[in-house]
């Protein structure tokens, strides 16, 4: 840059040097011409010369003016040199930095078709995956039609629970059948307990003729009294007589033994009965439960059947809703196939023309190109110009300085001038002819990208309206294919459940009814239970006041050894009182003859209290015999509870069968809802990528926006040295390119207003796409309907559990209150017994008091025999005699007895 300075300042220098050496040479040949006229005007011979010199001087003046014109216009031309060299620069620079910038938006370029390619490769990703997805839903729809072929197999296990309750309903006629028997059976045993109430009542009489008896012997003790004096003197047979009395409470001894196995036996033939009637207690509970289990099912059925019916009526609406359904479905995909036709050929139109306009661009490339390389040999000529101004300013310097032919210098400087105006015009032209096609090529590359953009925003919508047409094609298509197969089912379950309706409904009034008489014969086993009870219980009674009868007489006779021991040891004491009554056992042994009467009175009453153990035991063997034939009835209602129990073991294992199908039908739908879900998953990520490719479509338009921006940017080159230039040369070219900056800043503040539209247009599609979404998910009116129907059916079971609870409370209440009456009751004869026995124990007292107060009286009138009379009764209390002095009167003890 210093070197062309130094050159164009030399070349300055010498032009004004050689303009000022011409003026001067010209003023002086201008002096001598005026001169050389004044001088010649007085001479006529020169005048001739005078007018060819004034020619010549004129030629020389008209030479003089043309070359000052021409030197003022080399000047300008200098100045337009410089100028264009600037200009040239300028070009040059702002060649540079379009090089650079077209090899960035080339870059840029790559880029983006990189990030095409990319999304096409998702694209194609995402066809591969709704590709798969469409295989899952076909496998689905396979495992639909298992299921279908499963649910036909469950009907059939159905037909055949239908045969089995269908025997089941038979058996329960024939238990129905048995049960007028159980009534024969429950009206025999009434009759027996009214004939063991008899027995009761002659028992009771049996007492009082007991009662009567005592009484007798009680009149005969005081008869006895009076004929123990007679005894006294019977004491040597006395003494035989009680060795055979030994022997025979010996022999009784033995009888009480063998009484008493009998009695162990009786007692573990009551403990068998017990654990019997126990059993049977915990079987009819059983049973009751059992019973309870099947009204349970009852109101099951019932509620099923309640619900089957609502199930009918909404299923017939919900078949004409379907109809309707599927008819505007079908009208609707008739739409969408149109539509969808329509949208074909709008994308092959589409592609069509974004073919033809890739082949534009790339016509387009190739003369931008060609451009460059144009512009490429522009600056190598523009180079080569400068290396030849250089060359010719060396050139005029030397020449300059040699100052060889000014004329020449001149003619050579004016020639080369033109030549190089000429080259600058042509130049410029070439350069504005360039700048035109620029321009020119810039707006075709603008309208081309618009054209583009805007093809390629349509065959986006045009591509994204085909995929939702196509998803809305497969979802109407999946639906219409859902909903027949629904109405199919539909139907079918419609016809089954009527069948079934009309089936339970009879077997429900069957089950009812059978139910009742169930029921009622339960009631009566109950009753007939709690009168066999209440009958064992006296029986047991009986028995245990028998058996501690014989208790007591088996103590009294351990009593009677105890006491012999104890004789023993007295008859030695006795033998020596003897010896002193010897006087007085003869003077009574008359009264020892009436007591040999009073013992054969005392073993006549041995053998009556014998008879009547043996009616005793002829008793219990009847008892024994009533209850074997108890036994036999209770076996007979165990073998009818056994049935019944083996039934409801039918019942409970048909019952576990269904609830393992259900859980098995549960699972299936867990695991069908588990890949819908799984599949709906896909759903939403194939949604998510189509919006992602959406975003970056916009984002690629914006791009592009940007990319068309940035060329018109550098298809106006706006230099900042040359504003001023501009300002001055060309104010409304300035005034433009500032209205064009302005407008440039307004599009930018434009693009990023439309650019946060379109964040918020995303937004607002996500949220629009998430309550899409939700609407989906959300349940439909099918659901609803069908959560009614099961509330429904909850409340129904509800209400029938509070019902069964509160009939379980009135039973345990009932069967509580049993309890305290039969408590009642025993407490009451608990209280009777006690009566009785304190009204025979004063009975016994009053009669001890009677005796108490005869033996005061006899010891009044006997005084003077007391003596002797009292170690007579030491000796004979042991026996249970007792002798009185006066009357004579001997009194047995009958406890002893």
């Amino acid at each position: 840059m210093t070197e062309k300075g130094v050159t164009n300042s030399s070349v300055s220098d010498a032009q004004q040097q050689l303009a000022e050496f011409s003026q001067t040479t010209f003023t002086d040949l201008q002096h001598d011409f005026h001169e050389l006229n004044h001088e010649i005007a007085k001479d006529s011979v020169l005048e001739p010369f005078r007018h060819e010199y004034a020619k010549l001087f004129g030629i020389l003046q008209k030479s003089m003016t043309n070359q000052a014109r021409y030197i003022e216009k080399g000047r300008v031309i200098e100045s337009e040199i410089v100028g264009n060299k600037a200009k040239v620069r300028t070009v040059s620079k702002l060649a540079e930095e379009d090089s650079r910038s077209i090899s960035n938006l080339n870059e840029d370029r790559d880029k983006k078709q990189a990030a095409l390619t990319d999304l096409l490769a998702s694209l194609h990703e995402a066809m591969e995956a709704n590709e798969v997805v469409t295989s899952e839903i076909t496998g689905l729809e396979n495992e639909l039609e298992r299921c279908v072929l499963e649910e036909r197999g469950q009907k059939d296990e159905l037909s055949q629970l239908k045969a089995r309750r269908v025997e089941l309903t038979k058996q329960f006629e024939e238990l129905n059948q048995q049960i007028p028997q159980l009534k024969e059976n429950n009206r025999i045993t009434q009759e027996k307990k009214a004939a063991k109430d008899k027995e009761i009542q002659d028992s009771i009489a049996e007492l009082k003729r007991i009662d009567e008896t005592v009484e007798d012997k009680q009149r005969e003790d005081q008869m006895e009294r009076q004929h123990l004096f007679e005894l006294e003197r019977d004491r040597e047979n006395t003494r035989n007589r009680l060795k055979e009395m030994k022997q025979q409470v010996a022999d009784k001894t033995i009888e009480v033994a063998q009484e008493q196995e009998t009695v162990k036996q009786i007692d573990k033939k009551v403990r068998e009965q017990k654990r019997r009637f126990e059993s049977a207690k915990s079987e009819k509970q059983e049973i009751s439960e059992k019973c309870q289990k099947y009204q349970k099912e009852l109101d099951l059925l019932n509620s099923q059947i309640v619900a089957i019916e609502a199930d009918i009526a909404n299923n017939h609406n919900a078949l004409i809703e379907r109809q309707k359904v599927a008819d505007s479905v079908s009208n609707q995909a008739q739409q969408q196939n149109n539509n969808r036709d329509k949208i074909r050929l709008k994308v092959q139109g589409l592609q069509e023309r974004y073919e033809g306009i890739r082949k534009d661009t790339d016509a387009v490339r190739t003369q931008v190109d060609a451009t460059e390389d144009r512009i490429a040999t522009l600056r190598r000529e523009g180079e080569l110009t400068r290396k030849q101004i250089d060359t010719c300013v060396r050139d005029e310097n030397s020449k300059l300085k040699k100052n060889e032919g000014e004329l020449q210098h001149q003619t050579q400087a004016q020639t080369i001038l033109q030549m190089y105006k000429n080259q600058a015009h042509n130049i410029d032209c070439e350069i504005s002819i360039i700048k035109q096609h620029l321009q020119e090529t810039q707006k075709k590359i603008y309208s081309i990208e618009t054209e583009r953009e805007h093809y390629s925003e349509e065959l986006s919508a045009a591509t994204s309206q085909f995929l939702h047409g196509q998803e809305t094609l497969k979802d109407l298509a999946s639906k219409v294919q859902s909903k027949t197969a629904e109405i199919v089912n539909g139907d079918r379950h419609v016809a089954q459940q009527q069948s079934l309706y009309e089936k339970v409904r009879s077997e429900r009034e069957i089950s009812s009814k059978k139910v009742k008489e169930v029921e009622a014969e339960i009631t009566e086993l109950e009753n007939n239970f709690g009168r066999m009870k209440f009958a064992i219980e006296q029986h047991k009674d009986d028995i245990h006041r028998k058996a501690m009868e014989k208790l007591r007489d088996i103590e009294s006779l351990k009593r009677t050894e105890d006491e012999d021991s104890q004789l023993r040891e007295k008859l030695t004491q006795v033998e020596i009182v003897i010896t002193t009554l010897n006087s007085t056992i003869v003077a009574n042994d008359a009264e020892i003859s009436k007591i040999n009467l009073s013992i054969k009175h005392a073993e006549d009453s041995l053998q009556k209290h014998l008879h009547r153990l043996e009616n005793v035991k002829k008793d219990s063997d009847a008892i024994s015999n009533k209850t074997v034939e108890k036994e036999k009835e209770m076996d007979q209602v165990q073998t009818i509870l056994e049935n019944l129990k083996k039934q409801v073991k039918r019942g409970e294992r048909d019952y576990d069968l269904k609830e393992m199908e259900i859980a098995n039908l549960n699972k299936l739908i867990n695991e069908k809802s588990a890949k819908l879900e799984e599949v709906a998953q896909i759903d939403d990520q194939l949604r998510e990528r189509r919006e992602q490719i959406h975003i970056k479509q916009k984002e690629l338009m914006q791009l592009r926006a940007e990319r068309a921006a940035m060329e018109e940017e550098l298809a106006i080159p706006i230099n900042i040295h040359n504003w001023t230039l501009l300002e001055s040369s060309d104010p409304q070219r300035f005034e433009r390119l500032k209205r064009y900056q302005e407008l440039q800043a307004d599009l930018v503040a434009r693009t990023k207003q439309v650019a946060d539209l379109q964040d918020k247009i995303k937004e607002k599609e996500s949220q629009y796409n998430m309550l899409s979404a939700q609407v989906r998910h959300k349940p439909g009116i099918e659901l609803e309907q069908k959560v009614t129907e099961y509330s429904e059916k909850v409340k129904s079971k509800k209400f029938n559990l509070e019902e069964v609870s509160r009939k379980l409370e009135l039973y345990r209440d009932e069967v509580n209150e049993f309890r305290k009456d039969l408590t009642d009751v025993r407490m009451e004869l608990m209280n009777e017994r006690k009566k009785w026995i304190k009204q025979k124990k004063a009975e016994l007292k009053e009669q001890h008091d009677l005796k108490v107060l005869q033996q005061q009286l006899e010891e009044q009138k006997f005084d003077d025999a007391h003596v002797a009379l009292e170690s007579v009764n030491k000796m004979l209390t042991p026996y249970g005699i007792h002798m009185d002095e006066t009357g004579g009167e001997v009194t047995l003890n009958d406890a002893k007895l």
